[in-house]
């Protein structure tokens, strides 16, 4: 093996591993996210739930947080999906090319720029997942608090 083929290896071994790696992180972010929504839901049925004035902006403002999260690593996963879709054709489109044979759809310039472009999205949805995230979970306990605070705190 020479050292071209040995460093075409470990780039696809770590660009199959950066892949997976991103796969686990949407699940893990949205499932994180869509717990936390589900928390929230919960937190209605409570009649310990003090909810008013302040403890219902923040118990909105958190279950936004969590709502939108949860949109966003759906999003994401769906631009990931598409990009993995659009990607798979650009070996079929190299071997028609060198074939000489018509290209039906999107040429592979253009296949190439749409999956940079999805890339580059899937990317910046991530990002603003996570950040929703720690968001809606930094509000949380703030909203607990308001909630309960007459029953850890009774008058």
């Amino acid at each position: 093996m020479t050292d071209k083929d040995e460093i075409r290896s470990l780039r696809q071994r770590w660009d199959d591993n950066r892949r997976n790696q991103l796969g686990i992180t949407q699940a893990l972010l949205t499932t994180l996210a869509a717990g936390g929504l589900a928390f929230c839901g919960n937190l209605l049925m409570k009649e310990s739930a003090k909810f008013g004035d302040f403890a219902t902006t923040m118990f909105i403002w958190t279950s936004s947080a969590f709502a939108l999260s949860v949109v966003l690593g759906l999003l994401s996963t769906l631009t990931r999906l598409v990009d993995f879709r659009l990607s798979a054709t650009i070996p079929r489109k190299r071997l028609l090319l060198i074939e000489k044979k018509p290209v039906d759809g999107l040429s592979l310039p253009q296949v190439r720029c749409v999956t940079t472009a999805l890339g580059k999205c899937t990317w910046g949805l991530l990002y603003l997942h996570f950040i929703a995230l720690v968001l809606a979970m930094c509000l949380l306990p703030i909203t607990l608090f308001h909630l309960f605070f007459r029953v850890i705190y009774p008058h």
